[in-house]
């Protein structure tokens, strides 16, 4: 009776270790595997990250409401890097077309390395100290916390368990979110309407479409208020109440842009292309959140699972 009674204490403990060791290794596949970390030189404007390319050092923006990466002309001409037409497709941004291309010999994210990585050129613009940006194509192969409190963006592996990556907080809004133009978009409610939002890191300022102002308000955005922003003028039109679950902002003032892209695109598409079953033409955004929202946010994009975790930015 003693031997068994020692026999079966020590299968118990042997039980107890084997079970809290897989509990170990459950834990540790479920947790958060930081990639890289940056110091952020701008949040209120751009979010802009000192990134290694070619090589250097470069100022570069991290762009969630854009598709493609993307570097200045002057990038290329420093580097002396050759450029090719975009032959295969368009690609459109707010205000004018890229047409060409060049590729990166190496592009570094903390210790990962890429070689040979197709940028967008982008030119006619002063760009001042930025040299490239990020967008969605490189972006969703990690998960991405920009963490404006402490001014920082972190990288993460996608190699943890569903949903457990909010560390800092048990108060959070949960955000599902699609890629349905290869950037990520939400549903917000703005006055009662739900809208197609696209969220965007890579804009300064939040605006509606003025088609949507128009269309769904009834407004007109020529006889909205005007403002000068950085030296031109723009209309901005006020709303009662911008939210999407837990997150409002009150009293939004959105800027009113007129669809571009939408003309770019009318312009390039074969007239007898354009009605077609299933096209649908290149359009600016119906809404877009841009930083003068989301910097007041804690926000931690799981691209693998498509879904926003967001907080207050100073939650904890």
């Amino acid at each position: 009776m003693i031997q068994g009674r020692a026999f079966r204490s020590f299968a118990v403990a042997a039980a107890l270790t084997a079970s809290s060791a897989a509990a170990s290794a459950r834990a540790e596949e479920c947790s958060l595997k930081l990639i890289a970390s940056y110091d952020m030189l701008q949040s209120d404007s751009l979010v802009v990250i000192p990134m290694v390319m070619n090589g250097k050092t470069r100022y570069t923006t991290l762009d969630t409401g854009a598709f493609g990466n993307w570097v200045t002309q002057k990038f290329v001409d420093d580097d002396k890097l050759q450029t090719h037409d975009i032959t295969t497709m368009k690609v459109y941004g707010a205000r004018d077309r890229s047409e060409k291309y060049t590729t990166i010999p190496s592009v570094e994210i903390g210790p990962l390395h890429q070689a040979a990585s197709n940028f967008m050129v982008l030119s006619g613009e002063d760009f001042g100290e930025l040299s490239a940006g990020l967008g969605t194509s490189a972006l969703a192969q990690f998960d991405v916390e920009f963490y404006f409190a402490a001014q920082k963006v972190k990288f993460f592996s996608q190699d943890h368990c569903e949903g457990r990556v909010v560390y800092w907080t048990k108060d959070y809004t949960v955000l599902p979110f699609n890629l349905s133009d290869q950037t990520a978009h939400i549903e917000m409610f703005l006055d009662g309407h739900t809208l197609d939002t696209s969220f965007d890191t890579g804009a300064t300022y939040s605006y509606i479409n003025a088609r949507i102002l128009a269309g769904i308000f009834g407004r007109d955005g020529s006889s909205e208020k005007e403002i000068t922003l950085n030296g031109q003028k723009i209309h901005s039109a006020t709303f009662h109440s911008l939210s999407i679950g837990g997150v409002t902002f009150p009293n939004p003032a959105l800027l009113v842009m007129e669809d571009k892209m939408r003309e770019f695109a009318k312009d390039d598409v074969p007239v007898k292309d354009q009605n077609q079953a299933g096209v649908t033409l290149p359009h600016f955004p119906h809404l877009l959140l841009g930083l003068d929202a989301i910097r007041h946010l804690h926000v931690y994009i799981a691209y693998k699972e498509r879904k926003i975790y967001v907080s207050a930015a100073d939650a904890h």
